[in-house]
This record gives C-alpha cells, structure tokens and sequence, in this order.
C-alpha cells in the first residue's frame, strides 16, 4: 500500500525523511542529484512522486557516480516502471485513510490483439484526494501508458509517458519547539501550554503548491547474437512547479501571557524546468581463460533548461518599540523585529485588538497562533499586502557529457567476483539573470570517478556472502574565488565491507554492514565573524603562510561512519516479520585539522525499526511500523 518513495524507504537501515518532498538523508548526506525513473536523473521538485507506474524501488548504497554520473555520497534511488504484461490482466484498487482521505488505482495491461501479438500495452492511472497528517489538503492525479513492440526475435522498442499534477494547499511546517520540549511552551508566569492536537496545520487560506510533471521514455534494445547487445534510450522530462503561499518562519517567536505567536510572510515561487537525456550502452559478455567478463561501454548526455524565479517577502517579527519608525511605515524593505520576544503581561484577545502592542507591523503580514492557529489575526487582501520584491529570477542551462565503463569478472564457478569501473564526466553550467539579461556565470567542470569491489560467495550454496567496495562520486561548484579561480568539485569517496546471509531455506535473511563516507571540498560561507576569527586564529597557528579565503570561508571535510544491519523472517506466505538498524557518526574537518564532530543533517546517531506487516487471503494488508531513534545534541 505504499504510495511514495518514502514509504517503501522507510524499511532502508540509515534512512531518515526530512520532509514531505520525497527528501531525504541516508549515512549522513542528504538525497539532492540522487532521485532517478528508469535510470535517469529526475529534477528536484516540491512535494511526492507518485509510485502509481513504479514496479519497484532500488536503493543502492554508497556513491554510485559510476553507473548514474554526479550526484548522491551515501545512496541512489532508482524507481523502475511498470513493464507491459503478456496476457490481459486489470486490477482497480480503493483506500481510504485515517486522514479522510481516499486513493483509486488503476492498472491493465496486456498483448494488442491476440495473444501472439508483438505489441503489448500497459497503462496506470491514479486519482488521491485527502489531507496530510497536519491537515493539510492533498491531490494527486497521474496517468501512465507504456506500449512495447518486438520488432524481431533480437529487437525490442519501448515507448512510455507518464503526466502527474499534484496540489496541496501550502506546505506542512512543522511544529515550532523550544528548549526541546515538543509537548508545548513553558510561560512567563510558569504554567505550561500545551499542544493539545498537535495535527493543526499552519497553512493559511489561498494558500497553493501545485506542480507538474511529465516524463516520456525511448528504449531501443537490440542484440547481435548471444554475446553482444545495443541499448539505446533517450528521455525528456518536465516540471512546472508553483508555490503561492503564507511562510510561518519556525525560528521567531513571541511569547504572550496567554499564548505563543511565529511571524510569517508571503512568497511566490515558480519553477519551469525541461530535461533532454541520452544514453547508450553495448554490453559483452565473453572469457579469457577460466575467467568470465559482462563488460559495459557507454555513452551519455543530457541537456536542462530552466527558469526559477522566487519572490519572497519579509518577516514581520515584533518585538518593535513604540518609538521606533517601522512599527507604523507602510511598506518596510526588509524583515523587522527580533526573533525572540516575551511579553509577559500582554495577553492574546488584546493583541487581536491591536497587533501593534506586541511590536508587530500593522501594514505587514500578521502572525501565527502557534498552539491554536485559527485564533489568529486575520490576513489581508492580496492587494493591501506589502508588494513582492522582484527577487532572483534565474534562467538555468546545464549539459553534461559522459563517458563510462565496466566490467564484471568472476572466478571458481561464478563463487567470486571482482567488478571494477570509471567514468569521465564534463559539465558546462550557464546562468543568465532573466530580469536584467546579464550572464551571472559560465562555468565548467571535469571530474573522472571509479568504482572496485569484490563479492564472494562463502559456500557453494550461497547462503552467506561477503562483499568490500570502494567507490567515488563528485558534484561540480559553481562558484569562484574572488580572483575569478573556479573552485574544485565536491567529492565523495566509501568505503564498505558486509555480509549477507539466508539460513532455513530463504526463511530468514539479512546482513550487515560497516562503512566509511568522505565529502571533500565543501565550501562553507556561512561563518560568522567571530568563529571565522577563531578559526583563523588556528590557522594562523598550524600554516603562519596561510591567506584566508574572504568569501567562501573554509573548506571542509565531511566524514560519516557507521554500522547497518538488516533482518527479514518470512514464517509463512502472509507474515513478514521485518527489524533494521544503523549507527552513523559524523565529523567535520578543516583541511585536515579536526575542529569538531557532531551529529548531522537530522540524522540520529542510533536507529531502530521494527515492522510487522500481514497478508490476508483476501488480499488486504494490516501492519505496524515502529521506529525508535535516539540522538545527542550539538555543542
């Protein structure tokens, strides 16, 4: 019953959700450049991907530049689409959720024609209205078709196209919490207000994130006898994205006697992104001497264009002084008030009256009830709001161009492999700024990634199994020092070694796995001037010939280690017993010196999670999924 990749993800050990953007971070590192359909990369976008279409999800662990090109450091997610079935076959499917939400699905498929016919169909479509957890409304609409034709015995043409809107009104915030107490607030006067139903939302009426996307697919595949094959395939996908919504900003907030207020503010965003992409593969399977080789060459290129333009408007804060100008200016340029303010005799009902009392802008964007948004003041008309700034509207075009190969080996009866590849990636990245026709950048990047690894098979059963690997990634920069030098590619390297294992006949399976993961090259801009001083101050120390970097800060090295197990019990057909955990400890380095670890990017330091799903005979499924997360504060 999984409806996003996030569902299906939730059983993968070191995988924590973000958010309500198919986002996520696995061993530490977060998910951008890692999402791909049928093995080509999908444009970031706001909220799910439908798994209407998909047959299955893959998750391959570890950098995996290589077979996908730039992107992820701990994980690539591959969703692999339906493939058209050789009888007729049609399945409808209704849910309805504890949320007041309901799902139809359907998906037939079959030969077209008679039952010889060469050409087959399938076609998917998906119709979901409901609320997320926080009440925030959701839609989906998604359509799937796929015809497939063998053209001769050794040639085979697919062409597939897929079109998802998706509408939710606003995004789901999340609850605002301080002093890591998520029940509530503790009060000037020492009481404690509580949530109550914390599944209130914080969406304000008129509020809209709508989103398209469409995805068409050519797979030619060709063979030249039994040992050599062609695959040629090329894609173009699109997303239309807009945001038109009411922002609480979860880092302010007012303390009243009786209640606790979050600013908020106004934006519309858009995105309009298209993607072309190739790619094309010959694969050989052949021997030299007693060793066995399924080698790999290939080609591939895609082209984006893009337009993203974002208006964001201010925050209104509080905390304004009587006296001070901007608690009555009409239309202030920049976000005012403090981020933190207590008024311990001033209750709600009388900032209602007058929002002015607690210091907020009467002409600007009121705030937020947090335990009780409907007791809020009222938001204007759009036309009495304070206008939107022009903001940053940025057209975007990108082209990589790659080269790749790689070969499997295997030895002793196909009991060991060795599997070994490279790739050469160039990328050339240009951006124009769409309000005044200027070019911001044009840059270049070449990176060149590997990846070694070794399985081998313990018993002649294959019942346990011990695999190493080392693998590398990259993400290009475009950025420069202020002397114009382009700055170095992120780069990603691991290293792993595990076991995997299948005891009482496949009844019980699982491994485990140890890991390192490196991310070089990371520029940070984003210290202050106190801790830039203070690191210069050490740098001063080990390098006295050292030159601090004015703009971009230090460049840091990210460092994630940990442990992974898996074990899945299937006693019977319909019981599926299901335990994962991981361990993951992150250190941050500059330049080699150590200066501090923490725990990164939402991730726990310990995880746990226990699912017990069942089947019935008549096809429904009941289940439960516990997760169990424990984690350190920073220092």
């Amino acid at each position: 019953l999984a409806r996003s990749t996030e569902d299906v993800l939730e059983y993968v050990p070191g995988f924590v959700p973000t958010s309500n953007n198919d986002s996520w971070t696995v061993r530490g590192f977060a998910n951008a450049n890692t999402k791909f359909l049928n093995g080509f990369l999908q444009q970031e976008s706001i909220g799910k991907v439908s798994l209407a279409n998909v047959e299955r999800v893959e998750v391959l662990k570890g950098p995996a530049a290589v077979l996908y090109g730039q992107g992820g450091y701990a994980a690539t997610v591959n969703r692999v689409t339906k493939r058209p079935l050789p009888r007729n076959e049609t399945s409808v499917r209704a849910s309805a959720g504890p949320v007041e939400s309901w799902r139809a699905e359907l998906d037939t498929s079959g030969p077209v024609g008679s039952a010889a016919s060469p050409v087959r169909y399938r076609l998917t479509a998906v119709y979901d209205d409901g609320y997320y957890y926080r009440r925030i409304t959701h839609g989906e609409k998604a359509v799937s078709a796929i015809v497939s034709w063998q053209v001769t015995r050794g040639t085979r043409a697919g062409l597939e196209h897929l079109f998802v809107r998706e509408e939710d009104g606003g995004a789901v915030w999340r609850q605002p919490m301080m002093r890591a107490e998520p029940r509530g607030f503790a009060m000037p006067d020492g009481s404690f207000l509580a949530y109550g139903n914390n599944r209130q939302g914080y969406g304000s009426a008129g509020d809209i994130r709508r989103w398209d996307r469409g995805f068409t697919m050519l797979d030619v595949q060709h063979s030249f006898g039994p040992a050599v094959q062609l695959r040629l395939q090329a894609a173009h996908d699109t997303k239309d994205q807009l945001y038109d919504e009411h922002q609480p900003e979860q880092g302010s907030l007012t303390i009243l006697k009786d209640a606790v207020l979050m600013p908020r503010r106004w934006r519309v965003r858009t995105q309009d992104v298209d993607n072309w992409r190739s790619r094309n593969e010959v694969v050989a399977t052949f021997a030299t001497g007693p060793v066995r080789h399924r080698a790999l060459a290939g080609f591939s290129w895609d082209l984006s264009d893009g337009e993203i333009w974002n208006r964001d408007g201010i925050y209104n804060r509080g905390g304004l002084a009587a006296t001070v100008v901007t608690l009555n200016q009409r239309w202030p340029t920049v976000s005012v008030g403090n981020r933190y303010n207590v008024f311990p005799t001033l209750s709600l009902a009388e900032v209602l009256a007058d929002v002015r009392r607690a210091g907020y802008n009467p002409y600007m964007m009121p705030p937020l009830n947090v335990v009780d948004p409907v007791r809020s003041p009222p938001v204007q008309a759009k036309a009495d709001r304070p206008p939107l700034p022009a903001g940053n509207r940025n057209l975007d075009r990108t082209e990589n161009t790659e080269f790749y190969a790689a070969d499997v080996a295997s030895f002793l009866e196909e009991r060991v492999f060795l599997t070994g590849g490279i790739r050469h990636t160039r990328t050339d990245d240009r951006r124009r700024n769409g309000l005044t026709g200027v070019l911001t950048y044009d840059n270049h990047a070449d990176s060149t990634t590997f990846s070694a690894g070794l399985v081998w098979h313990l018993n002649a059963a294959r019942s346990a199994t011990f695999y190493a690997n080392v693998n590398s990634s990259f993400v290009p920069v475009f950025l420069r020092q202020p002397d114009g030098t382009p700055l170095d590619p992120e780069q990603g390297n691991q290293r792993e070694v595990g076991l995997r294992f299948s005891l009482l006949d496949g009844k019980l399976q699982g491994s485990v796995d140890r890991f390192s993961t490196t991310q070089a090259n990371v520029t940070d801009n984003t210290l202050s001037g106190q801790k830039r001083a203070a690191m210069d101050a050490i740098w001063a120390a080990i390098d006295p010939n050292r030159v601090p970097n004015p703009q971009w800060g230090e460049f840091k090295t990210t460092r994630t280690m940990g442990y992974e197990f898996q074990l899945v019990g299937n006693p019977t057909s319909n019981l599926r017993l299901m335990l994962t955990g991981s361990r993951n400890r992150t250190t941050v380095a500059d330049r080699g010196a150590r200066l501090f670890a923490y725990i990164a990017r939402n991730l726990p330091e310990w995880q746990a999670k226990a699912a017990l799903p069942v089947n019935s005979t008549l096809g429904a499924t009941v289940g439960a999924l516990t997760t169990l997360v424990t984690t350190e504060a920073a220092n």
